[in-house]
């Protein structure tokens, strides 16, 4: 009995710990980065959403899985100018999939 409860509680722990987040991207204005999902590799990473703005009609998109930028960022979003373009870089762990079209669910911040 005791080695079937630990072998249960070592299962619920590794689905916990294993964030499932959107992946993919896009570079046309109202289109969606698809249906692509990936499981994180690491307990510290988050899912992450960036968008920055290409011309007067397009806007590219990028999502997946990301710990070294997002350990800056955290759960929130952050605009910066990256050469000029505005770039928001939004980051999260609050749930699977939390990285899905504008981040509704991620607290915005202003810097």
């Amino acid at each position: 009995m005791c080695r079937c409860s630990s072998v249960i509680l070592g299962v619920l722990f590794v689905s916990a710990a294993s964030l499932e987040c959107h992946l993919g991207y896009s570079l046309i204005k109202g289109s969606t980065i698809g249906d692509e999902t990936k499981v994180c590799e690491k307990d510290t990473d988050f899912c992450y959403n960036a968008t920055a703005p290409l011309l007067t009609v397009s806007i590219f998109q990028k999502a997946g899985c990301n710990g070294l930028i997002c350990q800056f960022v955290g759960d929130g979003c952050e605009q910066r100018d990256i050469l000029g373009v505005p770039v928001k870089f939004c980051c999260c762990k609050n749930e699977n999939f939390c990285n899905r079209g504008n981040m509704t669910n991620v607290a915005q911040r202003a810097r």
